[in-house]
């Protein structure tokens, strides 16, 4: 895909009050994991770091309220799975459409992502119709994101996700063996003591979460599917449907991995956390990859059933199980329920 992305990357934000009288390069490392201080460091003795319009010094202390810009070379773009499916719509008497997504395919323009997003390869292979983005994956899950033609419908679909009358059902591979079923209701947020700033955390208890930066009530039913055992090594897996009643960033991962059982395959919220300090500092090794188990998160969403609001009838969308996970299950020994 061309990558018609502008070359430069530049962000404001102004110093929150709990980064008052931080050094500027502890202030950066600490917000944008991504580089490293020492990386910041550098980014900041040439100039492309501002503090209040103007060059410092990477340990020129900062205040609350100041403006720090920043600005940097944008990378290019990775390469993704472009082989997305149409599995609903494209009717001319129907505006919305259901689209399969496949794994390591962003939804829409993020960080590095611009031109290698869903919403752009609909825009090129469909350039006569605007379609206006419902509902959100991560880029590593896989399965069904919707879109709608008109503004109308795709205000009233946003309606019923708010209302919780949407069904959302997700396959999920998990570490460990879960029991039969669990619900998991209590609150999603942020500590303040992360060492990873953009990772979620799940709690049943409300005297942990009153501590938090923020939270916000979440609420999942877990049923095993399927309980496996490695062939060689003393690990077991459990393949769960997971049913959301609230959408919370994060939800099912975040809530997994604080139960014990985190999702195989996942950086942020695995097995071990180092590993994902590892990749943002870029010193993952390729033994790390073993522990993960899979190159993604195996986390894929499988159903979605509501009112189509445009026809009032029953509409119940199905995305079977990736060729990936499978692949990973068939090198495992299933066990007897």
């Amino acid at each position: 895909m061309p990558n018609d992305a502008p070359d430069f990357f530049e962000h404001r934000f102004a110093v929150p009050p709990e980064a008052d009288g931080h050094r500027l390069d502890h202030c950066m490392a600490s917000r944008y994991v991504r580089f490293t201080r020492s990386e910041w460091q550098d980014r900041i003795r040439i100039g492309d770091v501002q503090l209040d319009g103007a060059r410092v010094k990477p340990a020129r202390r900062v205040k609350a309220g100041q403006v720090i810009l920043f600005r940097f070379e944008k990378p290019p773009e990775p390469p993704v799975n472009s082989d997305y499916q149409i599995i609903y719509g494209l009717d001319p008497a129907d505006d919305l459409l259901a689209v399969l997504k496949p794994a390591d395919l962003p939804v829409h323009p993020s960080g590095i992502y611009f031109q290698n997003t869903l919403t752009s390869l609909l825009k090129r292979d469909y350039p006569a119709i605007t379609w206006r983005l419902i509902n959100r994956i991560d880029r590593e899950t896989s399965g069904l994101v919707l879109f709608s033609r008109t503004r109308e419908l795709a205000r009233e679909m946003q309606k019923l996700f708010l209302a919780q009358q949407v069904l959302k059902e997700y396959l999920v591979l998990v570490q460990g063996l879960f029991p039969k079923s669990r619900t998991a209701r209590g609150w999603i947020g942020r500590k303040k003591e992360s060492r990873v700033r953009k990772k979620i955390y799940f709690t049943a208890r409300d005297q942990e979460a009153d501590s938090w930066v923020y939270r916000r009530s979440a609420h999942t039913d877990f049923t095993v599917l399927k309980h496996f055992t490695h062939p060689t090594e003393n690990k077991q897996y459990s393949l769960l449907l997971a049913r959301l009643h609230t959408g919370r960033i994060h939800q099912i991962r975040a809530t997994l991995s604080s139960l014990g059982f985190p999702v195989v395959g996942d950086r942020l919220y695995g097995v071990d956390e180092e590993l994902y300090i590892k990749l943002i500092e870029k010193r993952r090794e390729q033994s790390d990859y073993a522990l993960l188990g899979m190159q993604r998160s195996a986390l894929h969403c499988y159903r979605l059933a509501f009112e189509h609001p445009q026809h009032a009838t029953a509409l119940n969308l199905q995305a079977e199980l990736p060729a990936d996970m499978r692949a990973f299950m068939q090198t495992l020994h299933p066990l007897r329920s």
